[in-house]
């Protein structure tokens, strides 16, 4: 039975022991934030407190008097044969026991209104101890307590008695003791003997987060479901493969804030379609959360404003150590990794050692390979650090970047810093204008003197061909107003080597593009570009800004590849972070060549007939697994003009590559990626390239091509393409990689479209045949691992 209310920071009830206890057990504690707390229980009457450290009960009154009254009343109370009076406090810790009872202002049994200045105790056991002598300048007598307010006792108009101050303070006042009320008193029950024993109980209660350990995707899924797991602690206990898991949405929409760390484990099969939504990713939202050690290896997500791989929107997050597979659609404000990042106050964030591979399309405008946006206009230091991005970013309108498409108003009353250092980008950058290799467009600055906003671009390189009509920079594209002396943006140590197409070479340069600083310019130094390979001769865009260029006459088109000793590269870091690679250029990873397998000899029997005409003989197809049906439809694969099997002479095992019923297959084969002109930087092809031509009947019609793999097992595996034509590499988009089992083996299996004359389609016209190269690839660098020095 409750006395009063059944929820609050002070509870009462009453029943059987048996009863009371249970009730104890099945209590809840919430806490509105993490810290700790005592929980004080004890076995008294309602409206009593018991105070265990003195063994004392105490009763707050409510009723409105002087002191004078108060003092009377308390005098008459009772309990358990005991007399009360009014209270007495020999500690801190008794002072904040009682006044924590207290909601509004209280008399204690104190008073000097026999020798003024001299303040005594007047009740109880420690009646006539002087515990304090003088005004608000006095002391403390005999090392007894006392907890006067500031500027008390002041004896302001005969003030003799003292009170408990409301508010929480603990903090006492002297007043008036025959003319001033006050709504309670505090009554104290206490001597060395008489009260009875009372059963108390004190325990520590400490909030903190959780930790989950995530086995499935649908886990996951349930825990990003409730805002209230948003401050734990979430852990990847293996490989998740989201494949099948239906309606998952992005994890907590109103903001993570806890640490997700994936432990070196993969999220495959992740594919988010929300097209009508805003802020879609892995999360929906991270606010100063941490996000470590995970890979997104396959899928694609989808959505409208404000869309990233990892999170749609953050602010002030911490990644580290996290990479991205995916492909990312959206309306606006679209990332490889994140949509949109706020920096906020005097907040510090990091995002380390990142990658994405996917492509990245905006259908308006802002698209960033890693960053849609970044909005430092209230303050706050980010430093992007370690990352790189491999796949095309593309926006149908303006403001495209590598890694960071707007940089928005850096500006505002607080300081601002923004460091992007020691990364690159080799996807191809295209917008109708403010394109550039690493930065589309650094927004405008503040004219506020007092407010000093930095923005450092060090040690980055783009190799990707930028395309755009106007503001185009090889690694700006566009630098805004910045006009205060406390406003600066340096570009310094990096180079610029991928072509650069536009519309409007007077605001487009080798390094930077347009520029519209007002009386502040950009500070270069140490900055090169490859003269032959971007097609530019000036730095800058308009007013130029010194740099160097290299392979003037193309003499030195190996001049930033295989190098550390050549400037820029001699200021990087090439024990810690950057390696060198044999033809190309620096990486955070050796890109070593696909190893050459040992080819083994195909089926011994003589192959007299080929009976669907797909370039395979009727006895290679007939040794294929599952009794020659290698895609487990029921039918033998020699009898199938549109499936061919054939040995892989990179695996060594059977492949298997099935198109619609209305397609032919007119040659199919597998190569080894080491074979073709230009290495995939970033992947290798564990399967190699199946390469096939087929033609299904009508001009640009579009095709579903199934690729299965036998002898290859790995979750982490992505589906990419290969043009020979201009020697590019691309993920596939819609792209899905699972595991099927047929004939009793597990198989790897690529599904995917490709429409003739399509960007998939090798000769790019629509002519009624498909050529396409293409499979199976791993990531081979920046991938989560130990053992980074960084």
């Amino acid at each position: 039975t409750f006395t009063g209310p059944t929820s609050g920071a002070t509870l009462q009830f009453s029943g059987t022991l048996t009863d009371d206890n249970a009730a104890l057990q099945s209590l809840t504690y919430t806490r509105s934030s993490f810290g700790t707390d005592t929980l004080e229980a004890s076995l008294v009457a309602p409206g009593e407190v018991y105070f265990p450290t003195n063994g004392h009960i105490y009763e707050v009154v409510s009723s409105s008097g002087t002191w004078n009254q108060a003092k009377a009343a308390a005098d008459l109370r009772t309990k358990y044969g005991v007399p009360g009076y009014l209270v007495t406090i020999t500690s801190a810790e008794e002072n904040a026991f009682v006044t924590a009872r207290l909601s509004g202002d209280g008399w204690m049994g104190a008073s000097d209104s026999v020798v003024e200045g001299d303040w005594r105790w007047v009740d109880g056991p420690e009646n006539g101890t002087q515990f304090w002598s003088g005004n608000q300048s006095g002391a403390r007598v005999g090392g007894n307590y006392a907890n006067w307010s500031n500027g008390e006792p002041n004896n302001a108009g005969n003030e003799d008695c003292a009170q408990f101050l409301s508010g929480g303070t603990g903090k006492w006042n002297d007043l008036n003791c025959g003319v001033r009320t006050l709504p309670a008193y505090v009554v104290e029950y206490g001597s060395d003997s008489g009260l009875p024993t009372i059963s108390s109980l004190n325990t520590t209660i400490t909030t903190s987060p959780a930790t989950w350990s995530v086995t499935t995707c649908a886990q996951l899924e349930s825990i990003g479901a409730n805002a209230n797991n948003a401050w734990d602690t979430i852990n990847l206990a293996n490989d998740i493969n989201c494949d099948g898991v239906d309606g998952i949405a992005p994890l907590f929409p109103s903001g993570f804030r806890g640490t997700f760390n994936g432990q070196n484990h993969a999220i495959s099969n992740f594919t988010l379609n929300y097209s009508e939504s805003d802020n879609v990713g892995l999360f929906g939202n991270i606010i100063q959360g941490t996000v470590e050690n995970v890979t997104l290896s396959s899928g694609s997500v989808t959505g409208n404003n404000r869309v990233g791989a990892l999170a749609g929107q953050s602010t002030n997050p911490t990644i580290t150590n996290v990479v991205s597979n995916l492909n990312v659609t959206g309306n606006d404000t679209v990332g490889g990794l994140l949509g949109g990042d706020e920096l906020s106050n005097s907040d510090v964030s990091t995002i380390s050692q990142v990658s994405s591979t996917g492509t990245v399309i905006s259908a308006a405008s802002t698209a960033g390979g890693l960053l849609g946006y970044i909005n430092m206009a209230n303050g706050g230091t980010l430093t992007i650090q370690h990352c790189f991005t491999t796949g095309n970013v593309s926006a149908s309108n303006d403001t495209v970047g590598g890694l960071v498409a707007y940089i928005n108003e850096i500006s505002g009353s607080g300081n601002e810093n923004l460091t992007i250092q020691d990364c690159y980008t080799h996807g191809n950058i295209t917008g109708a204008s403010y394109v550039g290799g690493i930065v589309g467009n650094t927004g405008r600055a503040s004219t506020n003197p007092s407010a000093d906003v930095a923005l450092n671009i060090q040690r980055d390189y783009a190799s990707g061909t930028i395309t755009g009509g106007f503001n185009v920079g090889g690694i700006l594209g566009l630098a805004d107003q910045m006009t205060t002396a406390q406003n600066t943006l340096a570009i310094s140590n990096s180079f610029a080597a991928g072509l650069i197409v536009t519309g409007d070479q007077s605001s487009t340069g080798a390094i930077l593009g347009g520029h519209t600083m007002g009386d502040h310019d950009v500070v270069m130094s140490g900055n090169y570009y490859d003269k032959t390979s971007t097609g530019q001769s000036v730095c800058t865009g308009g007013v130029e800004i010194t740099c160097t260029a290299v392979n003037t006459d193309g003499s030195q088109a190996s001049y930033f590849k295989n190098n550390s000793s050549d400037v820029p590269m001699s200021t990087w870091d090439f024990e810690g972070i950057w390696v060198k690679n044999a033809g190309l250029y620096p990486t955070f990873e050796l890109v070593a060549p696909d190893p050459t397998p040992t080819p083994t000899p195909s089926p011994t029997a003589t192959p007299v007939a080929n009976d669907d005409s797909d370039g395979v003989s009727n006895a290679i197809e007939a040794a294929a697994p599952n009794s020659g049906d290698g895609n487990g439809d029921g039918i033998a694969d020699s009898h199938q003009a549109n499936v061919a099997s054939f040995v892989d002479p990179v695996t060594n095992a059977y492949s298997t590559l099935q198109l619609d019923s209305a397609c032919t297959v007119t040659s199919v084969g597998l190569i080894a990626s080491t074979s073709v002109s230009k290495a995939d930087m970033g992947f290798s092809y564990p399967a190699g390239l199946m390469n096939f031509t087929t033609s299904c009947g009508s001009v640009g019609f579009t095709a579903t091509v199934t690729q299965y793999y036998y002898g290859v097992t790995d979750s982490s595996l992505v589906g990419r393409k290969y043009n020979s034509t201009n020697q590019s590499y691309s993920a596939i988009p819609g792209a899905v990689v699972s595991t099927v089992t047929i004939g009793g083996q597990n198989v790897m299996k690529l599904v995917y479209q490709v429409k003739d004359g399509g960007e998939l389609d090798q000769d790019g016209v629509a002519n009624g045949v498909i050529v396409d190269p293409a499979g199976l690839a791993k990531g081979t660098i920046g991938a989560p691992k130990t053992g980074i020095h960084y």
